[in-house]
């Protein structure tokens, strides 16, 4: 998302999955969760340790003032997120908010998201459906082969989990999102 923001000229397209579109917004969102990034380590002293302090507002807003939401409207080129509704990482909030503000830009921004996915893909019809948009995407700005057609289970898993379907991915018969 920072090289489709900032330095576009070197992209044609992108593909995100599980993106931070804002990290400061992410660190904030776990500090508050009370989890750990590691065991037996708080987040906010993993993030001291590297040099990120969350209590620290000049660079928590650095942070936010240097991500992809806040630079939003530099974000020009076809972009496929994807996303796990249960991720405990990266929130959901953050990957819909950015992509509704592309949304509204006019931007070609799709959006997938397994509600019941974590960080991590386990059910293997997501991550057939993930391979399937990233090639299909690729294919129309990068070429190479096409992928082969989505048979009718996987066509049903990506109606269900496409939540925006942006003119890149329209062709694809019958995926519109609702």
């Amino acid at each position: 998302l920072l090289g489709l923001s900032f330095q576009p000229e070197l992209f044609k397209v992108g593909v995100a999955s599980v993106p931070p579109s804002d990290f400061a917004f992410v660190i904030r969102e776990y500090i508050g969760s009370g989890k750990e990034l590691s065991p037996g380590i708080p987040m906010a002293d993993t993030m001291r340790q590297l040099g990120v302090d969350p209590a620290d507002r000049a660079k928590m807003a650095r942070l936010h003032a240097g991500s992809p939401v806040a630079n939003v409207a530099r974000m020009r080129r076809p972009l496929l997120l994807l996303a796990g509704g249960e991720d405990d990482r990266v929130p959901i909030r953050g990957v819909t908010d950015y992509a509704a503000r592309l949304q509204l830009l006019g931007r070609d921004v799709s959006l997938f998201v397994d509600a019941d996915a974590g960080h991590n893909l386990v059910d293997p019809r997501t991550r057939e459906a993930y391979i399937f948009l990233e090639e299909s995407l690729l294919h129309r700005y990068l070429g190479g082969a096409a992928p082969e057609p989505a048979d009718a289970q996987l066509r049903a898993h990506l109606k269900r989990n496409l939540r925006l379907v942006g003119p890149s991915l329209q062709s694809l018969a019958g995926l519109q999102a609702p």
